[in-house]
């Protein structure tokens, strides 16, 4: 009883309860209008929404360069500029990397609206898009950093909420279809990320161009992570593209109703993420072979916590989802298990490369991340060839398996001297 009392009253699972609330809520939302958009429209227009998210994390993750992530990092290290200066040159640099991608689509954007399958009047919407998304991102790593978890739940979920209710009226009540949904995370993401502008701006920025910034976030956090944000981008988008050319719209449509399930468990293991890095930041700047236990003991709990809420909603979505979506997307059902276990792979393999992001030694684990690039491209093509959507949903677990295997290898290596077998100390006997 003392023990669950003290987890109650412990900050990290205070935080956590507000994260996990948040971000369920967050991604209730679309997923409680998922009846309704599975209702009003077609599996091929399914697809094109489907295409248009993926090209738009694609661009995020290329010409995103890891800002919010370096945000968050540069919050903790105060040594050597002051946090305002950093975040005007942070968004200078996102600024400047984002309007040179929409020159770039903007010139080719025939030829990628003819291999992605997205509609040409969506190119240029998905990089505005992607833009304030970055910036709504980085608002959350500030909340995040500061431990304010109820204003980025409040930020968060105001967000969500709109970009519902505009998909709502766009789609049902105007009719627009496919475009509706397009317009609905479009509008959302421009007042929220003006919004957001209006946040950093209040916490003090100081307008200085500092070289030096750019260079650092650039060769620590930028590129080193670019094969980390593709693989994660490519992980999400390789699947429906081979689906898209070599089976169809309607299939690529179908298989996102099925991660779109799965992101039940994405859900929990992000917000346990959440809370999780700030606390492990603040821990390991401690130094000590106490908190180095506390640490390793939280990271198996959660790892067991993540395997077991995984277990529970395969059970649950099983028998239960069919009664809430069209009888046209029933198919994602069997797509599930590999999906949620794929999720469950990424929850660890976040709470793992963690360490790594502390170490400021990205450009082993981009190693990693560019193998499992490849990985992921031959496994699509030959299973989806074999298996169908189905050989999709099989590649991607194998590939979030491998990735978190060689994460693990990296951080156990890395940190040593952390206590990884919880051997007793004479404290502990």
């Amino acid at each position: 009883m003392s023990k669950i009392r003290y987890l109650v009253r412990h900050s990290f699972f205070q935080k956590l309860s507000v994260y996990t609330i948040s971000s369920y809520i967050n991604r209730a939302i679309p997923f409680l209008i998922l009846p309704v958009l599975t209702n009003y429209l077609s599996t091929n227009e399914y697809g094109e929404i489907s295409m248009f998210l993926a090209l738009m994390n694609l661009i995020m993750a290329i010409f995103g360069l890891s800002i919010d992530g370096a945000f968050m990092r540069k919050y903790y290290d105060s040594n050597k500029y002051t946090f305002s200066k950093v975040s005007f040159n942070y968004l200078l640099l996102s600024t400047t990397s984002f309007s040179l991608c929409l020159v770039l689509l903007a010139l080719f954007k025939i030829p990628v609206a003819k291999y992605s399958g997205v509609p040409i009047n969506y190119i240029i919407p998905s990089v505005i898009c992607a833009f304030f998304t970055t910036i709504c991102y980085c608002v959350n790593s500030l909340y995040q950093a500061r431990g304010s978890a109820s204003k980025y739940a409040i930020f968060t979920n105001g967000w969500t909420l709109l970009n519902a209710s505009l998909s709502i009226i766009f789609v049902v009540a105007v009719g627009w279809g496919a475009l509706g949904r397009v317009l609905g995370i479009t509008i959302s993401a421009v007042l929220f990320g003006t919004i957001g502008l209006f946040i950093v701006n209040r916490t003090g920025i100081k307008i200085q161009f500092d070289s030096d910034i750019i260079k650092e976030e650039l060769s620590v956090f930028g590129i080193p992570s670019l094969p980390m944000n593709l693989r994660g981008t490519i992980l999400q988008f390789t699947d429906k593209l081979f689906i898209t050319n070599l089976i169809s719209l309607s299939a690529a449509g179908i298989y996102t109703v099925g991660t779109q399930l799965s992101m039940v468990v994405e859900v929990f293991v992000r917000s346990i993420a959440l809370a999780y890095v700030p606390w492990l930041y603040s821990k390991m700047s401690e130094n000590k072979e106490d908190s180095n236990r506390k640490i390793v003991k939280l990271t198996y709990f959660l790892v067991v916590l993540i395997f077991t809420v995984s277990v529970l909603w395969i059970i649950f979505a099983k028998y239960g989802i069919v009664f809430f979506i069209s009888s046209e997307y029933h198919e994602a059902i069997a797509y599930l298990f590999w999906l949620v276990l794929s999720q469950s792979f990424l929850g660890i393999q976040l709470l793992l490369v963690s360490f790594i992001y502390y170490s400021k030694r990205t450009k082993v684990y981009a190693i990693i991340s560019t193998i499992s690039i490849v990985l992921n491209i031959i496994l699509n093509y030959v299973l989806i060839k074999e298996y169908g959507p189905l050989g999709a949903a099989v590649a991607t677990a194998i590939v979030y398996c491998f990735m978190l295997l060689a994460t693990a290898i990296i951080v156990f290596n890395m940190y040593k001297q952390f206590p990884w077998l919880l051997k007793k100390n004479k404290d502990d006997r």
